[in-house]
């Protein structure tokens, strides 16, 4: 039997007999060996994500705006930057404010970039920095805040990469994606997943909802970042994600690139997106109703009301009608259907495939810009959700009428009914939609409608 120190001395021998083996290989295997330890090839993105990183910039903005006082409020915020205070009434105050986001350079000749409206909006400087370190001062061209998408130039910019659209109506769920953006001012960053959904809607993130939804990080700042497939096109533009505390959670939104870039032409055109509104009321198909009115299809939408005067009325279209399809793309949801015609170009022709009375029908449309079209000057608006409003004629005077509320509501609980008029709203006379829509657009206020019902004045409030 071996002893302990024998056994020690045994190991000793074999341990240095083995390493002295390795070293005194021929040269050759040696460099064998390396070659296949630094020369495979392991899957990677990072040629879609160099190929597509130029077009993506950064964007810093300052500007003004109204904030509701808040009692011992310090005046020094991030940055050390003071804040500036200006008296506008006994409740509101103008400050300075700093936005971080994201945009996508669409057109490199003439310094084209297009990014979300809540990152520019109320700016009066915006600083673009380039991928490559470049900042460029740059000026609005246009924005939407329906759709949450304006175009800003960049001023005297040369050697630019614009990123080419895909075409977003061929995304389907499960495709892998890539987001880029500029998430906390880190700079651009990529992140990966996949499409979790498409045709997302009824989030009130916007006013005309048609999301792509994917699980790919998408975080503050992001904002106005793109999402690209593996081709390194555009597919979507990242626009808000759903998170409980701010962070990313796997939940993100993004408009898809056709509406995109019919907004964008548009905007770049005009200065601004022309409006446009179907106006029908409807009710989105779904297997109870389907049963109900013995029809075999549960896609779709149920016209229940179809609005005076409107471009519906106009090309023919009547109540208890079913609108299956759209340019021969079937429709998911009435929120989504609604945005996509939101996004037509004026000279494009919508096909509505429509069953009535158990045939099938074909309807073409013209679309026309809402607020330069008399005959419909109706000038529907539906920013309040559950509301349809008019403008409508009472002692040669300008009204604001309540078209449509929709049953369960927030709008029907806290108490409008149809044919009310707003005779004010914080006791302000409101004549015309542009100041509906200024009081409207201020998030999280408190505002009191005074309604006129049956002679009787009702006093509604409600929170935007």
């Amino acid at each position: 039997m071996f002893s302990l120190v024998n056994i020690k001395k045994f190991f000793i021998y074999f341990l240095f007999f083995s390493v002295s083996t390795f070293f005194l290989k021929p040269v050759s295997c040696c460099e064998s060996h390396s070659y296949n330890i630094y020369h495979v090839s392991y899957p990677s993105l990072s040629n879609i994500i160099e190929k597509a990183m130029p077009s993506i910039v950064s964007i810093d903005a300052e500007g003004t705006k109204l904030f509701h006082k808040k009692k011992h409020e310090k005046t020094y915020y991030k940055n050390f930057k003071r804040s500036h205070k200006y008296k506008v009434n006994d409740d509101l105050e103008k400050r300075y404010f700093n936005s971080l986001g994201s945009g996508v350079i669409i057109d490199s000749k003439n310094g084209y970039v297009v990014t979300n409206s809540h990152v520019i909006n109320d700016s009066y400087d915006i600083q673009v920095k380039l991928n490559d370190g470049r900042i460029f001062q740059s000026e609005v061209v246009g924005m939407d805040n329906n759709s949450d998408i304006a175009v800003i130039k960049l001023k005297d910019a040369k050697d630019l990469i614009s990123m080419k659209f895909s075409d977003s109506d061929y995304v389907n769920v499960g495709d892998y994606v890539i987001a880029l953006g500029n998430p906390y001012g880190l700079g651009n960053t990529a992140t990966y997943g996949i499409v979790s959904a498409i045709g997302r809607s009824g989030l009130n993130i916007e006013n005309y909802e048609n999301f792509i939804q994917t699980d790919a990080a998408i975080n503050k700042g992001s904002s106005g970042g793109a999402l690209i497939n593996l081709q390194g096109n555009l597919v979507g533009l990242n626009t808000a994600i759903l998170s409980p505390k701010g962070g990313n959670i796997g939940i993100g939104f993004s408009i898809p690139s056709n509406m995109v870039k019919n907004l964008i032409n548009q905007i770049i055109k005009y200065g601004k997106v022309q409006k446009k509104e179907l106006g029908i009321i409807g009710v989105e198909l779904n297997e109870e109703i389907s049963n109900l009115i013995n029809l075999k299809i549960t896609k779709g939408i149920f016209v229940s009301e179809v609005v005076h005067n409107s471009l519906a009325e106009k090309f023919g279209i009547k109540s208890k009608d079913i609108i299956i399809s759209m340019n021969d793309k079937l429709i998911n949801n009435f929120l989504s259907f609604k945005a996509e015609i939101y996004s037509m170009p004026l000279d494009k022709e919508v096909k509505l495939k429509i069953i009535r009375s158990g045939e099938i029908k074909y309807f073409f449309i013209k679309m026309y810009d809402v607020d330069s079209c008399d005959s419909y000057n109706l000038g529907l608006y539906n920013k309040i959700p559950g509301l349809l409003i008019s403008v409508s004629k009472k002692d040669s005077n300008n009204v604001l009428r309540i078209e449509h509320v929709k049953i369960n509501s927030y709008a029907y609980k806290v108490g409008f009914r149809k044919n009310d008029i707003i005779v004010n709203i914080n006791n302000n006379i409101i004549y015309d939609l542009t100041k509906l829509d200024y009081i409207v657009s201020k998030k999280n206020s408190l505002s009191i409608f005074c309604i006129k019902r049956d002679n009787n004045d009702i006093y509604i409030f409600i929170r935007f």
